[in-house]
């Protein structure tokens, strides 16, 4: 195996969390009605774990109330909701 620099980890680490991103503006953006900027620029301050807890939650949501009840806590208290997690509590 090839050695992987730290600037090599770090380009791939971001490379995939813009491929996160966009796959998830794209599902919001389809599915979500109401979805705005607002929306678009919390979902991109969100780390790579998080990113990736979002992309599995996101196929249960219903509504845009969803998605901004599940990323509340994110961005309050930093912690990531568990998957699965009934948003609708």
């Amino acid at each position: 195996m090839p050695h992987i620099t730290s600037i090599e980890r770090l380009g791939r680490q971001e490379g995939r969390q813009e491929e996160a991103i966009n796959l998830i503006l794209r599902q919001a953006r389809k599915r979500l009605a109401g979805f705005g900027p607002d929306d678009e620029a919390a979902v991109r301050q969100l780390p790579l774990g998080s990113l990736e807890a979002l992309r599995e939650a996101l196929l249960d949501f219903a509504t845009i109330a969803d998605l901004r009840h599940w990323l509340e806590p994110v961005h309050s208290h930093g912690w990531l909701p568990p998957l699965g997690m009934a948003a609708f509590d």
